[in-house]
Formats: structure tokens, sequence, C-alpha cells
């Protein structure tokens, strides 16, 4: 043990340490992944917010209530969550990992959603589903970001990395508007036949934008015989 704190003091001190998000070089032994600064940039998700959907209010006076999107059509599924704002340093991580495969930044998400929130819990007969790429996006990036960031936060067990298919390689929902991103991700998964499917899947992603595309995965794990569907995503788009 004592060894292995040397080697790390020491190989601190030769390669020192730089913050996952902005690059700042970071104090020896660093002891974290982050820049003070860029943690104190860090917003959670917090009440009062839809208590279906999770969008925060823009007014932070009152208690958690539904929204009136969802008062007019309710989604597939039953409650979507999210820990972090999509701002400043956690956009920065969710694109290194998203577009480099970074792995410091990987780990630095992990450190950040644990340290503010525990582990996520999550019921022992609920499966953890990761969002699918398309098999053709799949081969252009060679990995799946919210696989790689569900098999950080939960036990490999519970998660299904097959359940859930994309068949449709639809183009970016960037630039969108609400009603382009449904037209856009429309009839795009698919729920592999199973004899006896699961009462509840936790669906997980790393970006919650406008809800289109979970609805729409919730749609097709519903068709398939899920009774209940969660969403559970990183970071969240916030609209005001």
């Amino acid at each position: 043990m004592i060894r292995s704190s040397l080697f790390v003091i020491l190989e601190d001190l030769l390669f020192p340490p730089r913050c996952a998000s902005c690059g700042a070089r970071l104090s020896v032994p660093a002891g974290t992944r982050l820049c003070l600064g860029c943690k104190d940039e860090i917003q959670a998700v917090s009440s009062p917010f839809c208590s279906i959907c999770g969008d925060p209010f823009k007014s932070r006076a009152g208690v958690n209530r539904t929204c009136g999107r969802c008062l007019k059509a309710l989604p597939f599924f039953e409650k979507a969550r999210s820990f972090l704002v999509y701002s400043g340093p956690v956009r920065e991580l969710i694109r290194r990992i998203k577009f480099h495969d970074d792995g410091h930044a990987l780990r630095a998400l992990k450190e950040i959603v644990e340290e503010s929130f525990g582990r996520p819990a999550c019921n022992g007969d609920a499966v953890v589903v990761p969002m699918p790429l398309h098999r053709a996006r799949l081969i252009e990036r060679g990995f799946n970001q919210s696989l790689k960031i569900a098999l950080q936060l939960f036990p490999k067990k519970m998660i299904n990395r097959a359940m859930l298919k994309r068949i449709r390689n639809t183009p970016s929902q960037t630039g969108l508007s609400m009603k382009d991103r449904e037209r856009n991700v429309r009839g795009a998964f698919v729920m592999g036949h199973y004899k006896c499917p699961p009462d509840k899947v936790l669906l997980f992603d790393d970006v919650f934008t406008t809800g289109a595309t979970v609805n729409e995965a919730a749609k097709a794990l519903k068709r398939g015989g899920v009774k209940r569907v969660e969403v559970l995503t990183v970071a969240r788009a916030v609209r005001w």
C-alpha cells in the first residue's frame, strides 16, 4: 500500500495531472481529476422539476409537479431524472468522452456523480439498458458512450446491451425543433423478442435534451412488453 501511494506521488511529480475538463495543471498530489474552478461551475439538477419528465421549472419557487407538456401528452416512460445540468465542465467532459474516448474525462464524470449523489440506486429486479447506437454509427465511432458511462456507474450484471436495438441511422438531432426531433427518431428503435420481458427497465443515456429520443426508445420497450420504463441521464439541457 505504501509503495503504491509513493508511486502515485512520484507519477504526479513527473507527469503533473491536469484537469479533465479545462486542462489546467492540478496541485500535486491532485486527489481529484477536476480543478476547483471547474468543480465550482458544476450544477446539479434540483427541485422544483416536473414529477414525470424531470424538466426543471424556471421559477425556483414551489414543489415538484407535472409540467404543461406532460399534462398535454404523457410520455411513454413513467419518469425521467438527470444528475447534472448540461453546461460548462459537464458538457466538456461528455464531449471528450463521446468524440475522443477520453478515459480521464470518463473517470472524472464518474467521480462527480458518485461524490455528489452516491452510486446510483437501482432495484435488484430492474434492468439497465444503455441507449444504443445504430450499427453504422457504432462502427464509425468504435464505442457507445452511454454504455461506457453505464459500466462506470452500475454493476455489469445489471446492464443489458442487447435488449434495445437502433434500426434506423438517423441524422443528428442538433439544431432540430422538438417536432422535427420527434419525426427524426420515429421508428428508430425495436426491442428484441423476449418470452418473459422484464417488468421494469432503467433506460440510461448521457444527455437528456428534449426527450424525443428516450421517449421513442421507451415506446419500443413498452411495445416489447416492458411494463415500466424509467429514464436516467447523466446530464440535462436546461431550456431556460
